[in-house]
């Protein structure tokens, strides 16, 4: 039986600091620990300078808005760092999952203890909060030791790419972590003084991203253990010992390894470039170990010394193995003399043989003119000759070999009428007409004047060189490689080539030979071309006549790009057929100038696509294309016929702010699924939806789209992102499936063009709604589906006179900061969930008609104004409490005004819980026991009942306030 009595005076309970979470999760800093100021959105209130230990409660879980945690070092979360940058300071060793950094210029310094990414994956994303169009930076410092065995990562959100972001890693930091490192598009991860963070990780993979050694200082000499394959001290004796992967490129940015003068930089393993990827030298003294090796997946290595210095320079490099791709060696400036220069490479072989599609290019001032500038290569003999058809010289000439100044540039025959030819022979071309069979070892095209090879006959070339102004290679019988099986090497400059002549195989049946394209410029093929070892772009642009009688040869070649490149089709209505692949990160530009043109063929690989057609025209694709990369649009029309043609499921797509962008979705009936929806603007951007349903979000990224939907289909948001949608003019009126994560909307009207198109419908199944602004959502049909809705005041006030829920059997979640009422007579029969904020009831029926109970987490509050009665069966079921729900418009996480009546019965969560009756009176009618462990708090000036007893085991009971309540 319960005990009934009246309860005076004053009990203070300190509840706002809590123990940290038990699984992994996101926490907020906040130096003030003032966690009642923090708006999440914005940051406002958030930030600061600080210590950070594991006794202060300075991390804010984005709830409780009144209680800050301890950090607590078991759990592996990630610390997020927004609002009003500052100093951190550590106070005592610190482990954690991931750091994020949503605001430039916080600096987290270690002092004595040490910062350890605990998890096996670790991440460190900066600028997360971006939308696609941003144009804001973030840099962050983390100074003094790290540690830690799992991976580390470091990206930068949406905006990754699109902005350059900085990690500065400084101090004395000894060991690092021992996992692999990769660095994400526009992401630079920055190592200055003596920090050694990277001193004994596995691998370092840059994905777009850049590292840079910024050592200025020549004192502290830094360990040089080589306990993994990847080394990377930086400091005055040591530096680099390397076995680095440098993989991949996005649409914008480079992948750069810079050293930067003032210390040794010693690599003493082999190295592996990949597309976009460079390695960077200044003012270098033989910083790199003689034995380290390079392999090169396509990149560029460069050499850049204080020009007219006076010194003497000199760089080592191991055996240079070639496997894919374009490699650039430069060394840029030229010395003083009698100062010298020199880069020395080991032995360059090519893996696969003769097979190998790679491609070489040594540029640099007055290259191999003096000792000035000089580039040797080990074991390589003297020859004016070209060495090979894959090698060239300032992407202008074939390379040749001087035994004292090393590469310079090839010598040539002039091409005449007459030729017969030999395999050994340089030809420089000319407006000439070719009488008879021959071969030529290289053919170069130069000089401001077109000039057109043509005549009858078979020519059989090692390779091709052109530069200067638009060239023609026309006629004759064909054109092959010298010997069977043989590559054919074309290297165009900044400028355009054309070969309408018919390019074969060497002899009838003979093993296929290969077209390879380097260099900046256009090759145009317009013959009926017979070769039949595929098209491999390492650069470039390939211009070709739709797919008429075999312009890319024989029917099974496919197209393989190791290095970005452009496809650009010149028969409207044509169909490429050709399978594509995508290594090394590559990104397929697709440039169809006033045409239409259908890719049909698959296309795989880890690289990304960009169609940049012009307005108006259409790049179609029908294959089943499994490719990882991201898609942008940048001009015209990207049109899908299928769900597999947009390759992976996560692929990000991304839309220029241009007109007439758009993303035509053709298979009426299709769901198609892309990763997440960004960029577009007012100018232009727009997804043509058909009668097609288009699902994006999975890939969990934060976006902003700004473009239209258009057509008779829907959308389905899902993941676990937020994805803001800042145009009102989309049409479409399918659909729209709210399954996870957030659509953030500033306006709603009931009928019309809007945000989320014109059905008056909208089905939540996980996901919810983010409020950019105030309005009301009821004004259209609202239906809870299973997984429940979620509406996110963030920092508004919203009122939702009708009523929501549509009978349906998932719940409501609300969260954010801010205000909800719900006025309306629900009919959701789901759950209530009060995440943060406080929920304010206008109506009796305002929690819906099922029994599943109401939770009002540790930053929510439930508030009743006033001639409430609810709960119990079929009105709200029972309330759990989990907090003290103090916020700005709250004292309780259950707040009374009025005369109200709450009938479900009453639990209390492990840590504690208020009711507060703030006027009036409050009758908890359940004689239900009191359950949890937690301690109730009955607070408050008004009166209140308490029906049901407290249950033997549970938490305690605290009175504050001058109210009286009655149990």
């Amino acid at each position: 039986m319960a005990i009934k009595q009246a309860i005076s005076g004053l009990v203070i309970v300190l509840m706002t600091v809590t123990s940290g979470p038990v699984s992994a999760a996101d926490y907020f800093w906040d130096g003030d620990q003032l966690g009642v100021n923090n708006i999440l959105s914005s940051g406002s209130g958030l930030g600061g300078a600080g210590v950070w230990n594991t006794s202060f409660g300075t991390f804010w879980d984005g709830s409780t808005l009144s209680g800050m945690s301890v950090w607590n070092n078991a759990g592996n979360d990630t610390a997020i760092f927004r609002g009003t940058a500052g100093t951190v300071t550590l106070g005592s060793g610190i482990t954690l999952g991931g750091l994020r950094f949503d605001a430039n210029g916080y600096v987290i310094s270690t002092g004595v203890d040490t910062l350890t990414f605990g998890g096996a994956s670790n991440s460190i994303v900066l600028n997360s909060l971006a939308n696609a169009n941003a144009t804001s930076t973030v840099g962050a410092t983390l100074t003094g030791a790290l540690a830690g065995s799992g991976n580390v990562s470091l990206s930068g959100g949406l905006a990754a790419g699109l902005v350059s972001n900085t990690l500065t890693l400084n101090g004395i930091s000894t060991g690092g972590w021992s996992g692999a490192t990769t660095l994400g598009v526009g992401q630079t991860m920055s190592l200055a003084q003596s920090n050694q963070a990277l001193l004994n990780t596995s691998s370092i993979n840059l994905n777009g991203g850049a590292l840079t050694l910024t050592n200025t200082a020549a004192s502290t000499t830094a360990s040089s253990a080589t306990t993994s394959s990847v080394t990377i001290p930086v400091a005055s004796a040591t530096g680099i010992n390397v076995g680095m992967t440098v993989s991949g490129a996005g649409i914008v940015g480079t992948p750069t390894v810079t050293a930067i003068s003032g210390t040794n930089i010693t690599v003493s393993s082999a190295q592996t470039l990949a597309n976009g990827a460079a390695v960077n030298f200044f003012d270098s003294f033989n910083r790199v170990n003689n034995s380290a090796g390079i392999t090169s997946n396509g990149g560029t290595i460069t050499v850049t010394n204080t020009a007219n210095a006076n010194v003497n320079y000199s760089e080592t490099l191991g055996a240079l193995t070639l496997g894919s791709g374009l490699l650039t060696v430069a060394q840029t400036n030229t010395n003083t003399s009698p100062s010298t220069q020199t880069l020395a490479l080991g032995a360059i072989t090519r893996s696969g043989g003769s097979a190998n599609t790679s491609q070489l290019n040594f540029t640099g001032a007055s290259l191999g003119a003096a000792a000035q500038n000089v580039i040797t290569i080990s074991g390589q003999s003297a020859t004016t000759a070209s060495i090979a058809p894959w090698m060239t010289y300032g992407g202008t000439d074939f390379a040749a070999y001087n035994a004292t100044n090393g590469v310079i540039a090839a010598s040539t025959t002039n091409l005449t009428a007459s030729l017969v030819g030999a395999v050994g022979t340089d030809y420089n071309a000319a407006t000439v007409t070719l009488g008879s069979n021959g071969s030529m070892r290289t053919l170069k095209f130069a000089g401001g004047t077109a000039l057109t090879v043509t005549g009858a006959g078979t020519t059989s070339i090692g390779g091709i060189v052109s530069s200067g102004a638009a060239h023609v290679l026309a006629g004759g019988t064909a054109y092959q490689a010298i010997t069977a099986g043989d590559n054919f090497f074309v290297n165009v400059g900044a400028n355009q080539l054309t070969i309408s002549a018919p390019i074969q195989n060497v002899g009838a049946g003979a093993t296929a030979s290969t077209l390879v394209l380097g260099g900046a410029g256009t090759l145009t093929l317009s013959g009926t071309n017979t070769f039949s070892g595929g098209i491999v772009l390492n650069s470039g642009t390939l211009q070709y006549t739709g797919n008429t009688a075999a312009t890319l040869g024989n029917a099974s070649n496919s197209i393989t790009l190791n290095g970005s490149a452009t496809l650009q089709a010149l028969t409207t209505g044509g169909t490429t057929a050709r399978a594509i692949t995508l290594n090394n990160g590559a990104i397929a530009s697709f440039t169809n100038a006033a045409i239409a043109q259908t890719y049909s063929g698959n296309i795989t690989g880890t690289g990304g696509i960009l169609v940049n057609n012009t307005s108006g025209t259409a790049t179609t694709f029908s294959g089943t294309n499994t490719f990882t990369g991201p898609i942008q649009i940048s001009s015209g029309t990207l049109t899908a016929a299928a769900n597999t043609n947009l390759g992976n499921a996560n692929n990000p797509v991304n839309f220029a702010n241009v007109a007439g962008v758009t993303l035509n979705l053709t298979n009426a009936g299709t769901t198609y699924t892309v990763g997440s929806i960004s960029g577009a603007g007012g100018t232009g951007g727009t997804i043509t939806l058909g009668a097609n349903t288009l699902n994006f979000g999975g890939n969990n990224e934060n976006t902003t789209y700004a473009g239209t939907i258009t057509g008779t289909g829907g959308i389905t948001k899902t993941g676990t992102g937020t994805t803001t949608l800042t145009t009102g003019a989309s049409t479409f009126s399918g659909s729209v499936n709210l399954n996870g994560g957030l659509v953030n909307i500033n306006a709603l009207p009931a009928t019309g063009n809007s945000l989320l198109g014109t059905n008056t419908t909208i089905g939540f199944g996980g996901g919810g709604i983010q409020f950019g602004g105030v309005f009301d959502p009821s004004v259209r049909t609202l239906t809870f589906n299973a997984g429940g809705a979620t509406f996110d005041t963030n920092g508004n006030q919203i009122v939702i006179a009708g009523a929501v829920g549509n009978s349906g059997t998932g719940g409501l979640t609300k969260a954010g900061a801010g205000l909800l009422m719900l006025n309306g007579a629900n009919t959701y029969t789901g759950a209530t969930n009060v995440r943060n904020g406080v929920l304010r009831l206008g109506n009796n029926q305002a929690l819906g008609t099922g029994s599943a109970g109401v939770t009002v987490q540790g930053g929510g509050a439930l508030l009743l104004p006033g001639g409430i009665t609810t709960g119990g069966t079929g009105a709200g079921g029972s309330l759990t409490l989990n907090g003290n729900g103090a916020t700005a418009f709250a004292t309780g996480a259950l707040v009374s005004t009025g005369t109200n009546t709450y009938a479900g019965a009453l639990g209390v969560g492990s840590g504690g819980g208020t009711v507060s009756v703030d006027g009036g009176t409050l009758s908890l009618t359940s004689i239900g026991a009191v359950t949890g462990t937690g301690t109730l708090t009955l607070a408050g000036s008004g009166t209140g009942t308490l029906a049901g007893a407290l249950a033997n085991g549970a938490g305690g009971l605290s009175k504050t306030g001058t109210g009286t309540w009655t149990l």
